[in-house]
């Protein structure tokens, strides 16, 4: 999941925004990839995002959906919070922040990387805004989220089974095993949504990764595994040589060792009903 664009001090890293608890531990070539860096770009600064999730007015989603897929998703939302009631967020939002409170996770690499890039004053950037983010989401067809939230309810184990899945085919290296276990997902499982979330932000990213290719600091781009495979992905679109990194080019260079963040206050669980 460690990558070089050819001829240029960009590299590129797949990462998982969230991991199991039972396997928290972040793969060397991660680590690897942060100490070559000397600056870090990451998709999207999450801190700018929560206001974007919540709908102007009230929500139309309680008289969208079935009685019982409402009073499901009810029971898993947050009782209190930015996010809190569920009528005031945007559809979308409700079927992308769904899973999430389903999931037992451990801090994925992002959050380790922005308590690192803290510790160590190195720079971070980002591919887009969250005033770039929001509109995306809201091409998706309201009819896909509907059916995508029926499908989440139907199955509440369903997205930690398939997180599960994921992380065996990232600690593989395997993209394309990666987005197959995605696709079960209900965040996945159409097209509009994976249009939304992936393929359209590549499109949008592109251009701007290519904007960094002159730079003479080494800059790690880490994004999602995910845009590295499938339909108008990263690599297709940035139409560069990408070369899989094995090891350090220069393992000669002494960089400090990143400190690992604790997991337990990271830690999301499932409320029970």
């Amino acid at each position: 999941m460690y990558f070089h664009i050819s001829g240029t001090n960009v590299r590129l890293l797949g990462t998982m925004h969230m991991l199991p608890t039972s396997a928290p531990d972040l793969p060397p070539w991660v680590s690897d990839a942060y100490e070559w860096s000397q600056t870090v770009v990451l998709e999207t600064d999450t801190s700018t995002l929560l206001p974007f999730f919540v709908a102007p007015g009230t929500s139309t989603l309680r008289k969208a959906l079935k009685p019982a897929v409402w009073s499901t998703l009810e029971s898993i939302w947050p009782s209190d919070g930015p996010l809190s009631p569920l009528v005031a967020v945007h559809p979308w939002a409700a079927l992308l922040l769904a899973p999430s409170f389903c999931l037992e996770v451990s801090s994925g690499v992002e959050p380790h990387f922005t308590q690192w890039a803290t510790e160590h004053s190195k720079p971070i950037r980002f591919l887009e805004t969250a005033k770039q983010f929001a509109p995306i989401l809201e091409t998706v067809p309201k009819e896909e989220v509907l059916a995508g939230l029926d499908l989440f309810a139907s199955d509440l184990e369903a997205p930690q089974r398939s997180l599960k899945q994921i992380h065996t085919a990232w600690l593989a290296e395997d993209l394309e095993g990666i987005y197959l276990a995605a696709s079960l997902n209900p965040t996945f499982a159409y097209p509009g949504l994976r249009g939304a979330i992936l393929e359209s932000r590549n499109r949008l990213w592109a251009p701007v990764i290519n904007s960094m290719l002159s730079t003479n600091e080494r800059t790690l781009i880490a994004v999602g595994a995910l845009h590295f495979y499938g339909p108008d992905n990263l690599f297709q679109l940035l139409g560069r040589g990408i070369e899989r990194i094995k090891q350090l080019a220069n393992p000669s260079i002494e960089r400090p060792r990143p400190g690992k963040p604790g997991r337990a206050s990271h830690v999301k669980r499932r409320r029970q009903s």
